[in-house]
């Protein structure tokens, strides 16, 4: 077994097990699974905005409306 193929079969497993964990705190309405909370919503918007652009924010305008607020002190790359 290749080193590339074990971290691929790790990264599988590993994020499958995540996914599972992640499911724990929600609700599936419908066959629709829902986060709970505000929070867990704001995160995701985070998260799948870091993918898009491959960066993340240090300052957001849609957090404490209509000023915004820094949340980290540098831009980091991903």
């Amino acid at each position: 077994m290749t080193s590339h193929l074990r971290l691929t079969l790790l990264w599988l497993f590993g994020g499958t097990i995540a996914y599972f964990f992640a499911l724990q705190p929600g609700a599936i309405i419908d066959g629709h699974y829902s986060p709970i909370g505000p929070d867990s919503f704001y995160h995701a918007t985070r998260i799948l905005d870091a993918v898009r652009t491959g960066e993340l924010y240090q300052f957001d305008s849609r957090i404490h409306a209509p000023e915004g607020t820094w949340i980290m002190k540098s831009k980091n790359k991903i």
